[in-house]
């Protein structure tokens, strides 16, 4: 009795006790379960970002410890990352800065690269100037090509983001009819020293195109753009030159430096085909751009004049009578104007000299045709790669001349009209835009249209 008087007790304490574990147990269970849920898309967020952030690290180390090349695809989609990790709040500072070390297939030829192969490009050094005669005025008296060919010419100054975001180079000169295929005979202007010679496949719609810089004097090289085939001339000059390391690195690529003579006249190669254009530019060493930071741009983009201009007058005319500019002058390169908005600037995260990456460009400037239509040229990073074109007002805050904003503390607006060419598609929404100071501004796209009264979301910030 006594015996199942004690079981019975500690039977029931033990149920008790398991009764009371039993209604505690789910609580600590759900609270738990709850703790850890909320833990686990945190923990995997976090692994993802942190993935993502060592696995760009990674990237870059091997990319810049191999001097590797990439193509463009292949830069483009390391930039969205970086947007990717910026837009979900890390640092990509790191990234920002080391962008402008990548080579990428296609592009200008990096300073870096000039630097560390201890070789020039287009431009002779002081000991190969010593062989080039005195410059003068007048330096060309021979066409490039037969002039009852050429339609129209394309002035400086041009654009088309991103490419040709800031004003181009150099004139278009256009052949026949567009696509026609014909080929049209290219000659030397006047006794040249050939410096470089390169080509690129599948640049173009055609298969090849080629590049031909000359030096006509000390201080003065030209240069075509866009040659389809080149002569056996230059094909015999050229043979005894091997292509230079850098240039290789892209398929169906090649840079050639050379200094040959060639004599005035000489067939150089054809030009047309299915582009139908190209390009004839010039560098004089004595006459300086006076951009406001002339060390960002490669050292012949300091110097890039009208080539037209080096003819006789006779001929110069008519270079001057096909251009297709209304104030009838060759078009201009460079528009800074300092302490105000017009001009180029550069992103935040370009490089601060020689700044061949177009990506980072922004332009305010005049229409290369229209001098009094001016143009936001945008090559992309917080917009697509777009033109906003619109007749300058000189009050208020919408499309206001850019030579007439400075850091005065107020948000300006800008808006595309149809100005030029109405068959053309305009880009959408707005553009906002302050001077921070001088030297300094952050810019936005938003969709609308200018208001008057407009404040910024998540701004870019630019720099001269």
């Amino acid at each position: 009795m006594n015996k199942l008087f004690l079981i019975s007790i500690i039977l029931i304490i033990f149920i008790y006790g398991c009764s009371q574990e039993i209604e505690e147990f789910p609580e600590e269970v759900e609270e738990k379960k709850s703790e850890e849920l909320q833990e686990i898309p945190e923990k995997a967020s976090e692994q993802v970002v942190n993935s993502k952030l060592q696995g760009l690290r990674d990237e870059f180390d091997y990319l810049l410890s191999e001097d590797a090349w990439l193509e463009e695809a292949h830069y483009q989609r390391i930039v969205r990352d970086i947007d990717d990790l910026e837009s979900s709040g890390e640092d990509v500072t790191e990234f920002r800065e080391k962008l402008p070390e990548l080579k990428v297939s296609g592009r200008e030829t990096t300073k870096d690269d000039i630097q560390d192969s201890n070789f020039r490009l287009e431009l002779p050094t002081e000991k190969e100037k010593q062989q080039l005669p005195e410059c003068a005025d007048t330096l060309f008296t021979t066409f490039p090509v037969d002039m009852k060919e050429v339609e129209s010419i394309t002035p400086l100054g041009n654009l088309g983001p991103p490419g040709h975001t800031f004003p181009t180079q150099h004139p278009h000169l256009h052949l026949g009819e567009y696509e026609t295929q014909f080929a049209y005979l290219l000659y030397a202007p006047s006794d040249i020293h050939i410096t470089t010679v390169s080509w690129q496949e599948g640049m173009t719609r055609d298969p090849i195109d080629y590049s031909i810089f000359f030096a006509v004097c000390k201080d003065v090289v030209g240069y075509y753009n866009h040659l389809k085939s080149i002569s056996d001339e230059v094909n015999d000059i050229i043979d005894k030159v091997e292509c230079e390391d850098f240039s290789t690195r892209s398929e169906g690529s090649c840079t050639k430096v050379l200094l040959d003579k060639v004599d005035e006249g000489t067939l150089l190669g054809e030009v047309g085909l299915k582009q139908g254009n190209f390009d004839f530019g010039l560098i004089d060493l004595r006459k300086p751009l006076d951009f406001i930071k002339p060390e960002r741009y490669p050292t012949r983009d300091q110097f890039l004049n009208c080539a037209f201009d080096y003819y006789p007058e006779n001929m110069k005319q008519q270079f001057y009578g096909l251009i297709d500019r209304v104030d009838g002058t060759c078009g201009l390169v460079m528009q800074d104007v300092l302490d105000t908005l017009k001009g180029n600037w550069f992103h935040e995260s370009a490089q601060k000299e020689y700044v061949v990456d177009w990506d980072v460009y922004l332009s305010f400037i005049n229409h290369y045709e229209d001098p009094s239509i001016q143009v936001v040229s945008i090559a992309g990073i917080f917009t697509d790669p777009s033109l906003y074109e619109f007749i300058p007002r000189t009050d208020g805050l919408i499309n206001r001349e850019f030579s007439q904003v400075t850091a005065d503390g107020n948000i300006y607006c800008y808006q595309s009209e149809n100005v030029i060419r109405e068959f053309e598609s305009k880009p959408t929404g707005k553009i906002l835009v302050q001077m921070t100071d001088d030297e300094a501004l952050q810019i936005e796209h938003k969709s609308g249209s200018c208001s008057g009264s407009e404040s910024f979301s998540n701004p870019a910030v630019y720099n001269r």
